[in-house]
Formats: structure tokens, sequence, C-alpha cells
């Protein structure tokens, strides 16, 4: 039984026990799920619960996600995926929801572009590293650097990217 404050509000109704069920699935996946998403997930068990229905149909879709007073874009946008991702799970638990149209999912597209490293500017780096000269302030950077500069080259991280809980940083 989940205990957050926030689930504890959520009104009862047919898809109560499933938004508790897909709660357990998302946090067992090892994703966080916030106070923000639980409540989100709540205006939508409500605003499913007003069709007093056990299914999920194309109509109610449209309804829920066609743009309308009181409900600005990005949060049309969240109530999409929340309800993209609360239909698949039902439809994995054999409860009649009909899939989200592509045509509510917003796309992105990101310009980023990664700069891949030449073999020879990583020697350059690693040649650098290792001949740091003594600062005033610290020399722990002497030993610190080349270390960090072949790991990160080594593993492909990048400053601040997270592993598995921890982060790589600059501690000189």
């Amino acid at each position: 039984m989940i205990n957050d404050k926030e689930f504890l509000k959520f009104e009862d109704g047919f898809f109560k026990p499933y938004f508790e069920k897909f709660i357990e699935f998302k946090r067992g996946k090892g994703e966080k799920v916030a106070s923000s998403t639980l409540i989100r997930f709540r205006k939508l068990n409500n605003s499913l619960n007003q069709y007093q229905t056990d299914q999920i149909s194309e109509k109610m879709i449209r309804e829920l996600l066609t743009p309308h007073n009181g409900l600005s874009e990005i949060e049309r946008q969240y109530m999409a995926s929340n309800l993209r991702q609360f239909c698949s799970f039902l439809m994995l638990l054999g409860v009649n929801a009909a899939a989200v149209p592509l045509k509510y999912m917003k796309i992105t597209r990101c310009e980023f572009r990664p700069y891949i490293f030449s073999d020879e500017e990583l020697h350059r780096l690693v040649v650098v590293a290792d001949s740091l000269s003594p600062s005033y302030r610290t020399k722990s950077h002497q030993q610190i650097y080349p270390v960090l500069v072949r790991m990160l080259i080594g593993t492909g991280m990048r400053i601040g990217e997270r592993s598995k809980g921890n982060m790589v940083s600059v501690c000189a």
C-alpha cells in the first residue's frame, strides 16, 4: 500500500487501485515518482472518474487531451505523457484501454551534436594533464587531473554525469 500524502488524496474510483499498482511498478523499476508526479496522477484519476466507466476509450483520450481553458500546454503535455504510460500499463494488465495517438505527443528535436575527440586530441589531453605545474592554491591537482582525464577517456563519461548514483566532479 502506498502511503504517500498525495496518494491518500486520490478519489476512490475504478482506476485508483491501478494507479497504486502503476506507481509501485514505476518505483520497482527504479524510477522516482515525485510528489508533483503524484499530483498529476491524482488529477488524471479524477478526470477519469468523471466518466464513471471501467475502460479508457479513444473518445475519452480525445476529450482529455483537447486544448481547453484552464489547461496550459505544458500541463496538457504532462497529461498526454502520463495518460500514454498509464494506458500502456493498463493494457499489460488486460484492462480495456485505448492507446494515446502519437498526434498528442510533442516531438522535440534536439540540435545538440556531441563533439567526438580524435585519438590525437585525447593523447594531447593526457600529455597536458601529466605535465601540469604546481599551483600556489593546491598541489593535489597534479595527482588528480591525470587520473581523472584517463578515467573520463576510458569510461566515456563527462564531467557532472551520473553513473549509478555516483557523480564525476573535479575535486581540485
